[in-house]
């Protein structure tokens, strides 16, 4: 094939991707727009808790169970990463029955793993399902067992 009918072809299939998409160019730049306007998710060091700060917040391990030999973050309840989406609401609906799910959802959060990775993920997918205040820990618990010294 010539190097022009490769460059005809480009451009037809070009405009028929555009024609089948429904959106005109400029719409399609609005919705990338809007994606990378997502709220960046919230995180706090080790050095910056306080005893207060965690008495605000519910704190979730988001480790899985075999983690949590190494011990845990006092008052911390134990939702695996993979379990958040499903369980958090259920958690929060069986233990703050005076609320409904919208009202938790602005609840302060924070969440932690074993280096923050795992939490920064957690926080993102809440942050998905409509909560508000959540935060994750930098570091994870291997900074606060650190720290703890």
């Amino acid at each position: 094939m010539h190097t022009f009918h490769k460059i005809v072809l480009m451009i037809f299939i070009s405009a028929m991707f555009i024609a089948c998409s429904g959106k005109s160019a400029i719409d399609v730049s609005n919705t990338v727009a809007s994606e990378s306007t997502t709220q960046k998710i919230k995180e706090i060091t080790v050095k910056d808790l306080s005893k207060k700060y965690l008495d605000e917040h519910l704190i979730i391990d988001v480790r899985e169970l075999k983690e949590l030999k190494t011990g845990m973050i006092p008052n911390a309840i134990h939702i695996p990463m993979g379990e958040i989406a499903s369980n958090l609401p259920v958690y929060l609906e069986n233990n703050f029955r005076d609320k409904n799910l919208s009202e938790l959802k602005s609840k302060p959060i924070l969440l932690y793993c074993g280096s923050g990775n795992r939490s920064y993920v957690s926080a993102e997918t809440l942050q998905k399902l409509g909560f508000t205040d959540v935060t994750s820990l930098d570091g994870g618990f291997n900074d606060y067992k650190k720290n703890q010294n």
